[in-house]
């Protein structure tokens, strides 16, 4: 069996005045990549480094159980394209 590396992205809600505390403890966990505050439905979104299936499920499970975490919904990312100044590449 081939194992595929993927990222996926991980939408956040949080309890109000929680932000920063779970901003802080999403971007020490080692399988996340970038994380940003967002302003509408989510207050988190995280992106994960490419790791597998399994290490996603259990990214997010941590992240479910963190005290202040509503809830959350991931999308796992199937083709990432970058963007340069004059064209986009494929990178997977």
């Amino acid at each position: 069996m081939v194992r595929r590396s993927l990222a996926g992205i991980i939408f956040i809600k949080v309890d109000s005045g929680k932000e920063k505390t779970i901003l802080d403890k999403v971007c020490s966990i080692n399988n996340i990549e970038k994380v940003y505050r967002t302003f509408g439905d989510y207050e988190i979104i995280a992106i994960t480094k490419d790791i597998g299936l399994e290490d996603l499920r259990k990214t997010v499970e941590e992240i479910r159980r963190m005290e202040g975490v509503l809830s959350t919904t991931t999308m796992i990312i199937v083709e990432k394209y970058i963007k340069h100044k004059k064209n986009l590449n494929k990178s997977i």
